[in-house]
């Protein structure tokens, strides 16, 4: 290689370097660490001199130390900026209009103490009428400081994410135009009203996911209008208009959603109802908090094989046996394929556990396909307390597969449901059997480390707590 440059560089013509495409060279500058790196490569050769100007990534990473120089250079520089933006210094052959280059990646991520004025100053850069617009443009800043966006030109935007930013001012007004190319948008840490959130989805034709989490000024939405829609992420959503009102949180109430090719949708959110009609459906994640009311839901189609997560926000003084029982025959009778994850197992008192006669498992409990714990954090601390665990647990449903994290707690409850089911292989197995049990037709042990799937025996239960996860295969009557 050494001698084929040196033979170039005895030759009146261009080297090799040089006749490599633009769209070569701007991959190659994306692999190095600093704009500094990249301008350094103008000196391989003639045409890599001015080259690395029209490099469609830009990123800003502003704070109050680099608020003057930032200041100074996009005052005085402004007009040269652009051009080094647009790469306006190649004209179109006989043609006065300047050749625009694509801008890929417009980035700019503040501190809380640097002047937003500045921001503006930037943005004016990619607002509308100079023919700049970036494919991607995120704008973050660390908390909420109510920034009220310069919208810039979206007619060529696919990726916009947003983070403290204040959506409800004049300055947004026409921040739903021009978004016929957007596929995904993130919003987070910004306020903003139901009639501009519903209008930005409507202009949106080609939006492939949306993510919108910490969001203040929605009490319902309505995700009907995306025909493109694949994603949907909604997390910690408040009526409150702005954050830091001294009106205390109060979630978002109303959800509705209908997309045809909506695939996944993910809802950390207690709500009062939700309507799904998504027949493409195949996950489905719903955070719920036992102290709410329990959730209205309204599935008027949904594919028959969508596995449906609900994670249960559980506290030891909120949840309670009866509430989950209540729980799946009422709000989550129309999920098929059901898991229920608890961030933790629950402690029960004896007076929260349901008398267990026979007369109580006349309606039997309902029946889901899997139950899922994480670290029960010691709170269950003998065997009679996993006993009152696993007894009103099976008094609320009757799971397929349940699941536990590695603790000495799980050891607990795996070795109480063993000894159990091997009494029913005793000669007076029936007469101790607890009403659970008498429903039981098999369990099993699937090694959360191996995967093997082992049969109950005396010598299984020593090696429960060196399991990384302890999972049961349950067969029911």
């Amino acid at each position: 290689m050494v001698r084929d440059l040196t033979e170039l560089g005895r030759g009146d013509g261009e080297d090799r370097i040089s006749q490599i495409p633009d769209e070569i060279i701007h991959t190659i500058l994306c692999c190095l660490n600093s704009p500094e790196a990249a301008a350094k490569t103008s000196v391989l050769s003639r045409r890599w001199l001015h080259l690395w100007r029209s490099f469609p990534h830009v990123e800003f990473q502003l704070s109050k130390q680099n608020q003057s120089r930032f200041r100074s250079f996009v005052e005085s520089t402004s007009a040269k900026l652009l051009r080094l933006l647009s790469d306006s210094d190649h004209s179109n052959s006989g043609s006065s209009c300047a050749t625009v280059a694509t801008i890929e990646d417009f980035s700019i991520y503040v501190d809380d103490d640097f002047q937003k004025e500045d921001i503006d100053r930037l943005l004016l850069l990619i607002s509308n009428g100079n023919g700049l617009s970036p494919v991607m443009f995120v704008l973050g800043f660390k908390s909420h400081p109510g920034y009220s966006l310069l919208v810039p030109n979206w007619s060529r935007t696919k990726f916009v994410a947003l983070r403290g930013c204040d959506l409800t001012s004049a300055t947004t007004l026409g921040f739903h135009d021009n978004l016929g190319s957007l596929e995904f948008l993130r919003l987070d840490n910004v306020s903003l009203s139901e009639e501009l959130l519903h209008r930005i989805l409507a202009n949106s034709p080609c939006l492939a996911s949306l993510n919108l989490y910490r969001i203040f000024g929605i009490d319902r939405l309505e995700v009907v209008s995306s025909p493109c829609l694949g994603y949907l992420y909604l997390g910690y959503i408040d009526r409150g208009g702005r954050r830091g009102s001294e009106c205390p949180p109060e979630e978002m109430r109303r959800l509705r959603v209908s997309s045809p090719k909506l695939k996944k949708m993910s809802i950390w959110q207690s709500l009062e109802e939700l309507d799904i009609d998504a027949p493409n459906l195949v996950s489905l994640f719903v955070a719920v908090n036992p102290s709410y009311p329990l959730m209205k839901v309204n599935v008027v189609n949904l594919a028959s094989d969508c596995q449906s997560t609900v994670f249960v926000v559980s506290y030891v003084d909120e949840f309670t046996p009866q509430w989950l029982r209540l729980s799946l025959s009422t709000t989550f009778t129309q999920f098929r394929h059901l898991i229920l994850r608890f961030t933790s197992c629950f402690s029960l008192s004896e007076q929260q556990v349901p008398h267990l006669s026979q007369a109580e498992y006349a309606a039997p409990p309902p029946r889901i396909d899997e139950l899922q714990f994480g670290p029960v954090l010691e709170r269950i601390r003998d065997i009679e307390e996993a006993a009152a665990f696993v007894n009103s647990l099976f008094w609320a449903c009757l799971p397929q597969f349940m699941s536990i994290a590695k603790g000495e707690d799980s050891a607990l409850i795996a070795e109480y449901m063993c000894r159990e089911y091997l009494k029913l292989s005793s000669p007076s197995g029936m007469n101790e059997a607890t009403s659970w049990t008498r429903h039981l037709k098999d369990m099993k042990i699937e090694n959360g480390s191996t995967g093997e799937v082992m049969e109950i025996s005396e010598d299984v239960i020593p090696s429960l707590p060196e399991q990384k996860k302890v999972r049961f295969m349950l067969t029911w009557c």
